[in-house]
């Protein structure tokens, strides 16, 4: 008779993040596994959703959901309502032998039962998610909001028979900070299926310099320091070229291009998903990024590590946690820069030692497929779950 395993996550199963680091996951572990996953959706994306869930039978896997309101008004709170009672029924009558639960948010919604139950939980905490609010969007450390998930974090670390982690670093913190046991904490990075995200050029371009910068160019980063550096780049070096991968406002982006004076020859802004995100990707030598150094960072593995490292393209980015530096260091797959202006000529050379090593790009590969493919993730799952 197989186990029963409960799934709860805030993010919507549609979302790009969740087919990547969700839905192939539990459809693997539903071999083992009867599993209910409860997620949230916005009315919009209904369609798509229902799809899915029809897609997810086939895999004897049984979908829920609630309405995601972005908007804190009635309605958003006459939802946690309804889904709090909603979850703990679940809990109660259904007797899950494992309880997984994505990130600090989902956690008010398992109270109070699973004080109580007999569940084994796994917290997979994926960062430091109300730390995030703070570094990102101003939330200041002694609201209410913020000490109320500090104090909900605190009891769902204590309460887990498992934690799962993105990084080293945010795992030597958990341990600092809570007086955790080093056996009771698995560190898994983000991984992404290494059969899709493929190089298919292997015959790049020997004259011009091609950079990408993928994803979004706020919260998190700081695309100012990517624009600023790049302008004094091609006053140096005419061959370079920027490809800017985002969903983003273009007007907004072309807007602070203008304001430094960088022609549109040097660069292209573009929105991709797919197939054509992959063919684009690889067309390129090697991938830019800065991420905000604060605390919660110290938790963060971004996805585009992954992709970019998966189809061989080494990345050039900031110490943003001891994890990136290691793998940097270690596996030789690209350089830390901090963006700072402090030489001139240091990216310059950063960019023609990358593109003159033979080896780089199989470096990108090997690390990939060792830690950060979906084959890895899975097992690294697989280990968490067979210990419970």
């Amino acid at each position: 008779m197989k186990k029963k395993l409960f799934y709860l996550s805030y993010d919507s199963l549609i979302e790009d993040i969740s087919k990547s680091q969700i839905l192939p996951y539990i459809k693997f572990f539903s071999k083992n596994y009867d599993i209910d996953i409860f997620s949230f959706e916005k009315k919009i994306n209904i369609n798509k959703y229902i799809k899915l869930q029809n897609d997810l039978k086939k895999y004897n896997i049984k979908s829920y959901f609630e309405y995601y309101f972005h908007k804190k008004n009635i309605l958003f709170y006459i939802t946690i309502i309804k889904t709090i009672f909603s979850i703990n029924y679940r809990i109660l009558f259904n007797k899950y032998n494992i309880i997984h639960i994505r990130s600090l948010m989902p956690c008010i919604f398992i109270f109070p039962l699973i004080l109580f139950s007999n569940s084994k939980i796994i917290f997979d905490i994926r960062g430091f998610w109300i730390d995030e609010k703070v570094d990102r969007q101003g939330l200041s450390q002694y609201s209410l909001k913020y000490l109320f998930f500090k104090r909900i974090e605190k009891i769902i670390y204590k309460i887990s028979n498992s934690i799962i982690c993105l990084t080293y670093n945010s795992k030597e913190i958990i341990i600092k900070e809570n007086n955790i046991s080093d056996n009771k904490i698995t560190v898994i990075p983000t991984c992404v299926n290494s059969e899709y995200f493929k190089n298919i050029n292997i015959n790049k371009n020997n004259i011009k310099t091609r950079i990408v910068y993928l994803g979004t160019t706020t919260g998190a980063y700081d695309f100012t320091r990517i624009i600023n550096e790049f302008k004094n780049l091609i006053t140096r070096k005419n061959n370079v070229y920027l490809s800017i991968i985002t969903k983003d406002d273009n007007k907004v982006l072309l807007s602070k291009f203008n304001q430094y004076k960088i022609p549109k020859k040097f660069f292209k802004i573009i929105s991709l998903n797919g197939k054509e995100l992959i063919t684009e990707l690889s067309d390129n030598d090697v991938a830019f990024f800065y991420l905000n150094e604060n605390y919660s960072v110290k938790a963060s593995f971004p996805t585009k590590i992954a992709e970019f490292l998966s189809l061989g393209i080494p990345i050039v980015c900031n110490n943003f946690n001891d994890d990136i530096i290691y793998y940097i260091k270690n596996y030789n797959i690209g350089m830390i820069y901090n963006f700072n202006n402090e030489d001139p000529n240091k990216l310059l050379e950063i960019l023609n030692n990358i593109k003159n090593n033979i080896h780089i790009n199989d470096n990108c590969r090997l690390l990939a497929n060792e830690k950060l493919s979906l084959k890895f993730g899975i097992s690294k799952y697989e280990e968490v779950y067979n210990k419970l």
